[in-house]
């Protein structure tokens, strides 16, 4: 039944784990806070950004004889994907505690819009892979390891909607129907 292999798809079991562990860290940051957590997978994707992940893997591989050579656990780096995970459900949590909008300034508004107009011109104009052979700069831009420029383009997105959304009436209102 699963002939069809779509796309992408290796990225389900990373979403999986990631669900399965939403409750607990949830427990875990009400019961003392989202600064370690958050500060930890920062580390956590500053390693995966050196490669660390892969090390990782195949101790943890050698240690306890599993058969699954590192590249068939698919192509997304969890080690560095669980920051935008975790930032997520950080962002969410502390979203459905507030009373208000949240303001974004005129000019970071400003800001986040450019970086993203510039990010999308540069993405179809150049591709993912801007730089030819040169896989320190590309590292940059990588999405499989959520390359630094990937977090800011995020970023600059996540601000220009929570700053749209801002202007438009009626979005906060309807949040606060389903508390």
């Amino acid at each position: 039944v699963l002939v069809y292999d779509p796309p992408l798809f290796d990225i389900l079991p990373m979403y999986v784990l990631f669900l399965a562990l939403t409750p607990a860290i949830l427990r875990h940051a009400l019961e003392h806070g989202w600064r370690g957590l958050l500060a930890a997978s920062v580390v956590a994707w500053m390693l995966a950004q050196a490669g660390f992940a892969r090390g990782l893997y195949e101790a943890f591989a050698a240690w306890t004889d599993f058969p699954v050579p590192y590249g068939a656990t698919g192509a997304f780096s969890w080690m560095a994907w669980q920051l935008l995970w975790l930032l997520g459900l950080a962002t969410g949590w502390h979203m459905t505690r507030r009373t208000a909008p949240i303001a974004i300034p005129r000019a970071l508004f400003t800001a986040a819009l450019a970086v993203a107009v510039c990010g999308f011109v540069w993405r179809h104009a150049v591709g993912q892979a801007p730089f030819g052979a040169d896989e320190v700069l590309n590292a940059w831009f990588d999405k499989w390891h959520l390359g630094p420029a990937r977090l800011v383009s995020f970023a600059a997105l996540a601000i220009v909607c929570v700053g749209w959304c801002g202007q438009v009436r009626g979005v906060f209102a309807l949040s606060e129907t389903f508390r």
